[in-house]
């Protein structure tokens, strides 16, 4: 499936302008901490204005056998970056900034090219009561027109470890 642009986005966000829209669907989170894994549905919205940036709200649930959504999960929200605006040799240059209400704030650094973004941590600054967690890596993709998605992480003691990892369906 080809990817599709919205036609009055910002030049600098091309490279990640296919993440656009309204996603849906379900993952897993495990972690050498958790006692079992742990299914999830997940609804991403990435929006854009205009100006050179992308919004991104992202809320998960815990799903049960017969795919009722429970519990809430994670929830987070930031914005992508172009810092320099320029492709290089290994892609383009992006930034993706997220904060959590669990109390933890991130700033990820990575490229994009041809429908993949690998990110990593720069930065994790979390606040007195949010649990210990120092660094992340995420690995998106466009694939069949599906938005497929990976995070690895080191926290509570553990060393980098997978944790999470979905497959959306593109709904708006």
């Amino acid at each position: 499936m080809p990817i599709e642009l919205p036609t009055d986005l910002a030049r600098p966000l091309v490279a990640i302008g296919w993440l656009v829209g309204t996603w849906q669907g379900a993952g897993e989170a495990t972690y050498p901490s958790m006692q079992r894994a742990v299914p999830f549905g997940q609804e991403l919205a990435v929006s854009h204005d205009g100006r050179p940036f992308l919004r991104w709200d992202s809320r998960t649930w815990e799903v049960d056998d017969e795919g009722t959504l429970g519990a809430p999960l994670a929830t987070e929200t930031g914005f992508w970056r172009v810092p320099s605006g320029m492709a290089g040799v290994d892609g383009t240059e992006v930034e993706l900034l997220l904060a959590h209400p669990m109390g933890y704030v991130e700033q990820y650094l990575g490229h994009a090219h041809a429908g993949k973004i690998e990110l990593s941590t720069e930065l994790v600054a979390r606040s007195r009561d949010a649990k210990e967690y120092s660094a992340a890596t995420r690995l998106y993709g466009y694939v069949a027109g599906d938005l497929l998605w990976a995070m690895d992480m080191v926290a509570v003691g553990s060393a980098m470890a997978s944790h999470s990892s979905a497959r959306l369906k593109k709904v708006a």
